[in-house]
């Protein structure tokens, strides 16, 4: 009986990873050009950013699979502020939230900055979209003057280089 179970079960999971869209490869070509976005230089005159505002807010959530009664990996979330402080959360199903706090260097703070910047006035990601069907999903965004989320994306990141890119760098942190 347990062998027949099982083997519903396994016959379960292959027919839906079969019926999921493929993700784009990642690629870290060496030859492959700057981030538009990484281009964008200002004079520190013309930047402005208040150390209590956050200017990024960017989530990992986990797509997969999961049982509720396993204390399983369910978000990180992750807030810049511009002051260059980078807050994360990670949470655990059964066992809660923790928070941890690093400082970001200036090149990266700037290099989050021009990426929000980048976002708000071209808008790269309004018809970006990866079809997966488990892994991680990610939101990034940012709260506006009056408090209100923006959305800059949200969906599967695995094959675009710009979201890529910000993910290493906030990752690389802790």
């Amino acid at each position: 009986m347990k062998k027949v179970i099982s083997m519903i079960l396994a016959t379960v999971m292959v027919m839906g990873l079969a019926s999921c869209g493929k993700a784009p490869k990642h690629r870290k070509d060496k030859d492959e050009k700057v981030s538009s976005w990484l281009k964008v230089e200002k004079d520190d005159d013309d930047i402005i950013i208040d150390g209590d505002e956050m200017i990024l807010s960017i989530g990992q959530s986990n797509w997969g699979l999961v049982c509720s009664d396993d204390d399983y990996w369910m978000s990180d979330h992750y807030e810049i502020y511009g002051d260059g402080t980078i807050k994360k959360t990670v949470t655990y199903n059964l066992s809660g939230a923790t928070v941890m706090e690093e400082q970001l260097s200036d090149d990266d703070l700037q290099t989050l900055y021009n990426f929000q910047q980048w976002c708000i006035t071209a808008d790269p990601f309004a018809n970006y979209h990866e079809d997966a069907c488990d892994g991680s999903g990610w939101s990034f965004g940012y709260y506006d003057e009056d408090g209100e989320y923006v959305s800059f994306y949200s969906g599967y990141a695995y094959g675009n280089r710009d979201l890529s890119e910000i993910q290493d760098l906030v990752t690389s942190y802790f």
